[in-house]
C-alpha cells in the first residue's frame, strides 16, 4: 500500500504493542476517574485482563511485566507523533468552556485531595505523598487556572523537555515505556508510574525511540468540569492560593557576571548541558536572561524555584554529581576556558500573599529585575506600599508584576533586600510605564504618607533583562 514502508514482523508487533499499552493506560487511569454508577470505558479483552479492579495499581504492576512494559529512551530518531500514538486528544472549545466555567465555582478541597491521590500522586509529588515520576507540582502553580487547565486537558500540547515517552525494545522482543532518568554508557534507567525504576543494560537493547507524547492521559472525560476544579484548589491550598505562594516554598536568584566575549559560551553551556540535566532531576528553573554590560560581557540570570530549600538543594546535589553534567561541563571548559568573573546568590522567601505569574505562554517580553535595599525597621512598610500599591500602579501603567520576594542575604551594609521582577512587551514599554507610574498622583500621594516619617529604601540595583533562546518564561 503506498505510503507504507515495510516493517518486520517482529517491529510490527512491537508497534502494535505499543499503540495497545498506551490506550490500556489512559483507559485504566480514566476508569479509576469515573464514578462507579458510570459506565466504565470499554478496553479490548486483552488489556482487561491485564489490569485489576485498582486501575493505578494495575498500571504499574504492567508497566513491570516483560512483554506490556515500556520505557523512554534517548534516540531522536523515527519520532513518533503523540497523535499516532495516543490520540493526540484535542478538547473542543465548548469543553474547554465548561471546564473554566466551573473554575469560579464553590470548591470542594477535600474531594481535591481524594481525585489528586488517584490520578495525580502516581507520577507527582507534594510533600510526602506520591512519586517524583513527572515535572514538579510547585513549580508549576503559578501558572494562571487556565494554563494549568490546558495542560492537564491536554498533555501532549507541551511536554516539558525530558519527560517525553520513551520506547525501549529489547533483544527478547520484550518493550518498556516510561521516563528516561538515566542514559549511561553501559545502561538505560527509566521511572515508571508509582515512582519504579527499571533498568536495562545496554547490551540488552536494541532500539530506543523517543516519542512526542506524554505518559500523562487526558483527563477531559475520566474527570468532570467540578472535580478538576477541586484538584486545582487543593494544589492551590497546598502550593499556592490563586496565583499566591505558599508558606513552603522557595526560589532562588543568580546573577552571573560574565567575562568579556564570553556570554555565547555561557548560554552554549546552559542550554546544552545544564537545563537539560537539571530537568532530568526535577528543577525547575522559571526563567534565563540576559542583559548588557558596560565593562564586561554583560549578565546572565536565572529563576529557580521548588518546594522548599531542602529540597532544591537535594536535587541541585544529584545535578551536580550527574555524569552526563560532569562530562559536558568539562567539554565547556576546554573549549571556551573561564566564562563567568562572579556569581550572586539571593534565597528568596515568599510571602503568603505574594503573587506571581509564570505563564509560559506569553509573547516575548522585556523584564525589569530589581534588587531594593531597604532601610532597617523598615521591610513591612516597603513591602505593604509595594503589595498594596506600587504593583497596582505598575499594572495601571503596562508595567505587569511577575513575583516579589524578600531575600535571605543582607546588602553590603547590612540592609534588607527586596527583590521584584516586573515585565512589559518592550523596552520601550518599560521605560514609559516607569515614567508614568512616578507622574501619577496617587502613587506620589502614597509616597509622601509612606515616607512622612523617614526613606524606606537607601537605593536600588536594576538589570532590564532579555529572555534566553531555552528560557521557560518569556
Amino acid at each position: 500500500m503506498r505510503g507504507i514502508l515495510p516493517y518486520s514482523e517482529s517491529k510490527m508487533k512491537a508497534v502494535i504493542a505499543l499503540i495497545a499499552a498506551v490506550v490500556f493506560v489512559h483507559a485504566a487511569t480514566a476508569q479509576i476517574l469515573v464514578p462507579t454508577d458510570a459506565p466504565k470505558p470499554q478496553t479490548p479483552e486483552r488489556g482487561a485482563a491485564a489490569f485489576s479492579t485498582n486501575a493505578v495499581f494495575a498500571v504499574s504492576r504492567s508497566a513491570k511485566g516483560p512483554a506490556e512494559t515500556f520505557v523512554a529512551t534517548a534516540t531522536e530518531e523515527g519520532s513518533t507523533s503523540a497523535t499516532s500514538i495516543a490520540g493526540g486528544e484535542q478538547v473542543s472549545e465548548e469543553t474547554f468552556r465548561r471546564f473554566i466555567a466551573a473554575l469560579s465555582r464553590p470548591r470542594d478541597l477535600k474531594r481535591g485531595h481524594e481525585i489528586y491521590l488517584q490520578a495525580c500522586a502516581t507520577c507527582h509529588r507534594i510533600g510526602k505523598e506520591g512519586f517524583d515520576v513527572g515535572p514538579d507540582l510547585p513549580g508549576q502553580v503559578g501558572m494562571a487556572e487556565e494554563s494549568l487547565l490546558k495542560d492537564i486537558l491536554m498533555p501532549n500540547e507541551r511536554i516539558r523537555p525530558g519527560y517525553e515517552t520513551t520506547v525501549v525494545q529489547t533483544a527478547d522482543g520484550a518493550s518498556v515505556t516510561g521516563i528516561l532518568k538515566d542514559d549511561g554508557a553501559t545502561s538505560l534507567a527509566l521511572v515508571l508510574p508509582n515512582g519504579v525504576e527499571h533498568v536495562l543494560l545496554r547490551k540488552d537493547v536494541t532500539e530506543v525511540r523517543r516519542l512526542s507524547t506524554s505518559l500523562m492521559p487526558t483527563f477531559a472525560q475520566g474527570l468532570s468540569p467540578a472535580d478538576l476544579a477541586n484538584v486545582l484548589a487543593w494544589l492551590r491550598s497546598n502550593l499556592g492560593s490563586g496565583g499566591a505562594r505558599p508558606t513552603a516554598g522557595y526560589f532562588e536568584l543568580r546573577i552571573y557576571d560574565v567575562t568579556r566575549h564570553q556570554l555565547a559560551a555561557v548560554l552554549e553551556r546552559f542550554r546544552e548541558t545544564v537545563q537539560p540535566v537539571r530537568e532530568k532531576h526535577g528543577i525547575r528553573t522559571v526563567g534565563y536572561w540576559t542583559a548588557r554590560g558596560v565593562t564586561n560581557d554583560g549578565t546572565f540570570a536565572y529563576l529557580m524555584s521548588a518546594g522548599s530549600r531542602d529540597e532544591l538543594q537535594r536535587r541541585e546535589k544529584e545535578f551536580g554529581a550527574d555524569p552526563e553534567f560532569k562530562k559536558g561541563y568539562a567539554a565547556s571548559n576546554k573549549k571556551h576556558g573561564k566564562t563567568v568573573d562572579g556569581i550572586a546568590a539571593f534565597s528568596l522567601s515568599v510571602d503568603a500573599t505574594a503573587r506571581f505569574d509564570f505563564n509560559p505562554s506569553q509573547p516575548p517580553r522585556v523584564f525589569d529585575l530589581r534588587i531594593y535595599s531597604v532601610l532597617p525597621g523598615r521591610l513591612d512598610a516597603f513591602r505593604s506600599r509595594w503589595r498594596d500599591h506600587a504593583v497596582p500602579t505598575y499594572e495601571r501603567h503596562g508595567l505587569h508584576s511577575i513575583g516579589w520576594w524578600v531575600a535571605g542575604q543582607k546588602d553590603a551594609e547590612g540592609h534588607d533586600q527586596f527583590v521584584c521582577l516586573l515585565a512589559a512587551e518592550s523596552a520601550d514599554a518599560v521605560q514609559k510605564a516607569i515614567a508614568a507610574f512616578h507622574a501619577d498622583p496617587e502613587w506620589q500621594r502614597v509616597e509622601q504618607l509612606t515616607e512622612a516619617g523617614g526613606a524606606l529604601r537607601s537605593g536600588v540595583t536594576v538589570l532590564k533583562l532579555t529572555p534566553a533562546d531555552f528560557s521557560e518564561l518569556e
